[in-house]
């Protein structure tokens, strides 16, 4: 079991807060809107999570894209914040035909240890945008797939991790709470 994890939450616009709180479960959550992050010192976080929302367009998004970069903060991006992650590292986002809505399996491509030996999951989708791949991304490992491309991905060399679906829908995506809780203990080993 990890310690409590000092946490800055970025709200993208997200209308969730809450349920972030109950799936993030081991952290001590502050949250910061975009427009706020500019003034925000990052001293003493430990964890950042970059929210799901619909503030602004993502190439747009200069202060969130320098700051995932930039920092040595462990980061996860859920959602919104998971294609900030992917436009960081020069992924190419590509819209939908139509907005993505419900639960679907994903199939887990690598053996890493927030599986917990897992080769599928039962995640909730909330999107328009997906990353059809980033096998050709030199920054970027997908570690889990759905129809329309990357799930879960990793920063190469950084301890940054995205999440295209919705794991603080916990009634929904108990496969994706879980994952979350074993990614902070592999993070936060105590």
């Amino acid at each position: 079991m990890v310690e409590r994890i000092n946490t800055l939450f970025i709200n993208n616009g997200s209308n969730s807060i809450e349920a972030y709180k109950k799936t993030f479960k081991s952290c001590d959550i502050t949250t910061v809107p975009l427009s706020d992050l500019d003034r925000v010192r990052l001293d003493g976080y430990q964890l950042m999570i970059l929210g799901d929302g619909h503030l602004v367009n993502i190439h747009d998004n200069q202060s969130e894209l320098e700051l995932v970069k930039s920092t040595n903060i462990p980061i996860i991006g859920i959602c919104y914040g998971f294609q900030v992650l992917c436009a960081a590292y020069g992924a190419n986002l590509e819209r939908l035909s139509h907005k993505r809505h419900g639960v679907i399996e994903i199939e887990l491509q690598t053996k890493h240890p927030m599986f917990q030996g897992r080769s599928t999951m039962v995640v909730a989708e909330n999107h328009q945008f997906a990353i059809k791949s980033v096998k050709d991304n030199q920054y970027l490992i997908c570690h889990a797939i759905s129809a329309d491309g990357c799930e879960i991905l990793e920063v190469r060399g950084k301890q940054q991790y995205g999440f295209q679906f919705h794991p603080e829908m916990g009634a929904v995506d108990a496969d994706g709470a879980v994952v979350v809780d074993s990614l902070i203990n592999y993070l936060f080993k105590t």
